[in-house]
């Protein structure tokens, strides 16, 4: 690969991005380093829980958020009545 030589700090950076991903992609492949598989998998088991947590957060709050709501319309519906809103 050759050397790229821009006047952008950015490009810069990026280069230097691409060529450390790509020595590490041939480190990998010449099995120096064995263990990004098993980092890989614990990301993936890291992403689930995290994943599943947020489902259950969201099973729980929504009903809520969905009930208030509710009321809110409501009480602005009946702005003009002398009907009094829950708090």
């Amino acid at each position: 690969m050759r050397n790229l030589t821009a006047s952008h700090p950015a490009l810069n950076y990026l280069d230097l991005v691409l060529r450390s991903r790509i020595a590490a992609v041939r480190a990998a492949a010449d099995g120096e380093d064995r263990n990004l598989g098993a980092s890989a998998v614990e990301w993936v088991v890291i992403t689930m829980i995290v994943l599943v947590l947020v489902g259950i957060a969201a099973a729980i709050i929504i009903p809520d958020i969905t009930n208030k709501s509710t009321a809110i319309g409501t009480c602005i519906t009946n702005a003009g009545t002398a009907t009094k809103c829950a708090s």
